[in-house]
């Protein structure tokens, strides 16, 4: 299997089935941004439909999951240098990722994908 073989096991895909996922559209009120999570990767890194160009310069300093519970945030380059805590920085498909050094960021923050991340902005 791990020679590629299980490919021969899979039936046949007519392209015409397949679909494109809509984008999530974040939504903005009382300064406030509400962003959807578009997946939680196998590393617990919780994928935005979110890039830097649409924040347009403003700096996340904090989110709130859907139930109520708030987390600090920084923006990070790398996971490197990065100091502990949760960060957010952009991923390899160019959106950001709310993700937390050593550990699970889906699992510490309780996102799953499909709910809405608030986050609040430094001034």
């Amino acid at each position: 299997m791990l020679d590629g073989s299980w490919k021969e096991t899979l039936p046949p895909v007519d392209p015409s089935t397949l679909v494109r996922m809509p984008r999530g559209r974040p939504t903005a009120g009382g300064g406030f941004l509400g962003v959807p999570v578009a997946h939680v990767d196998g590393f617990g890194n919780c994928i935005l439909w979110l890039t830097w160009d649409d924040l347009d310069g403003r700096r996340p300093l904090s989110i709130r999951n859907p139930r109520g519970s708030s987390f600090n945030l920084s923006p990070a380059e790398t996971y490197g240098p990065a100091r502990p805590g949760l960060l957010l920085l952009e991923g390899s498909c160019g959106l950001l990722e709310i993700a937390l050094s050593g550990g699970s960021a889906a699992f510490f923050t309780g996102l799953a994908e499909g709910d809405t991340v608030i986050m609040s902005f430094t001034k």
